[in-house]
Formats: structure tokens, C-alpha cells, sequence
């Protein structure tokens, strides 16, 4: 990561090295999740969404979701776990407000954040989030590793800003439980 993305953090050194990004390999994630099969992505993806519907509380306005990813670069398809790492409503400076989840132990080769509103999920719905399908799941999952990409080649300081730094405070919750 390069300095101008380093947020400040206590975080183990393995769990500070998934953090890293390039475009190229967000690139290379985004379409992989493309590319999976409804069966493929259910297979690797339930777990996550099943906690994501069950943990997100109804009654918050916006909560951050961390979603934590197993990739394995000797398989095919390569994304072979999800789980939810951390579900929490972050304050205005980004840190944690109200911690709701941390999982005991979940995949951590990458992570992608999910902003979820609980009341309007997906957005523009009207729905709660405990009404979610898996396939609005899977576009929301999508739409945000492709947001990442986006940031990172168009706007790297709202990156850090408004996707690494609310992802990094979800990491350090799971890594101090």
C-alpha cells in the first residue's frame, strides 16, 4: 500500500497485508465474482449472507458490514469462502460507534465493505435488509468491489476516505474480539 493510502491502525502484520490493494488485482477479483456461477457464489457466499440478513439490525440508520473473503489463487473458480467479519455504525471520523457483530473466525485474504442500509436494502427498495434476496446480495457484493476499483483509479483520497478507512475500523474490531 502506498504511503498516501496508509491509514493509521493496530492490526496484526497478516490481516494488515490484506488490506492491500492495486487495481489490478481488485480488477482481477471483481471479475471473478462475474464470473461465478448462482450455484458457485451461493456455495461460497451463503454463510456471509445468511449473518449479513441475520446480524444488521433493523433499527440503525447505516451500518458498515465487512465482508471477508478466502482466495486461494491455485483454484478455479479462485473465491473460495465468505463470511461476515464485522458488522458495526461507524462514527462521523469513520471509527466504530456501535459494535453489533464480530465473527469468531472468519476468511481474511481480502475484504470488501459493504454499506448497508437496513432500512432501504438494496437501495431504492424501500425493503429491510432481513428481506434481502442472494442475488441482490451477490450485486450488492459486486457493486462494491467494482466501487473499490473505481476509487482506486479515479479518486484515490475518497478511497482512503469513504471505503478504507470505515473497512480498516471493521478489521481492527475483529482483530482486538
Amino acid at each position: 500500500m502506498t504511503a498516501r493510502l496508509d491509514i493509521e491502525h493496530d492490526l496484526p502484520p497478516d490481516l494488515a497485508d490484506a488490506l492491500g490493494d492495486d487495481r489490478r488485482s481488485v480488477g482481477t477479483l471483481y471479475n471473478e465474482l462475474q464470473d461465478l456461477s448462482g450455484e458457485a457464489f451461493r456455495d461460497r457466499f451463503d454463510d456471509a449472507f445468511g449473518r449479513l440478513t441475520e446480524t444488521v439490525p433493523a433499527d440503525a440508520e447505516f451500518v458498515v458490514v465487512v465482508l471477508g473473503l478466502e482466495v486461494d489463487t491455485e483454484a478455479d473458480p479462485f473465491v473460495t469462502d465468505a463470511g461476515v467479519v464485522a458488522v458495526h455504525e461507524p462514527n462521523p471520523d469513520g471509527s466504530v460507534g456501535t459494535l453489533h457483530f464480530v465473527a469468531d473466525d472468519a476468511p481474511t485474504d481480502t475484504f470488501v465493505m459493504l454499506p448497508i442500509r437496513p432500512a432501504d436494502c438494496p437501495p431504492g427498495s424501500g425493503r429491510p435488509v432481513s428481506q434481502l434476496t442472494a442475488e441482490e446480495f451477490r450485486d450488492i457484493v459486486s457493486a462494491m468491489v467494482y466501487k473499490r476499483f473505481d476509487l482506486l483509479d479515479s479518486d484515490i483520497d475518497a478511497y482512503r476516505d469513504s471505503y478504507l478507512r470505515p473497512l480498516v475500523r471493521g478489521v481492527e474490531a475483529y482483530a482486538s474480539a
